[in-house]
């Protein structure tokens, strides 16, 4: 099992909305909001690390409200 954090920035609005499509991700474990530099922490947990890249670039970056996003890798 492989475990890995993305932190979230999004454009302003419609943050309720963001956070339940995040949530609709079958591989997101946990989603939190955050009120720094990021909006939200999702908790992503695959099988294998080759299923991680996908996770992330065709399904949390396509979310149109997203700008940008940081993985970090469990080990």
């Amino acid at each position: 099992m492989v475990k890995a954090y993305v932190f979230i920035k999004c454009k302003a609005n419609n943050l309720p909305d963001v956070k339940e499509r995040l949530e609709k991700i079958p591989q997101v474990i946990e989603c939190v909001r955050l009120v720094n530099d990021y909006d939200f922490v999702v908790t992503v947990e695959t099988t294998n690390s080759k299923f991680l890249r996908p996770i992330v670039t065709s399904q949390i970056r396509t979310i149109p409200e997203v700008i940008e996003t940081m993985t970090i890798i469990c080990v």
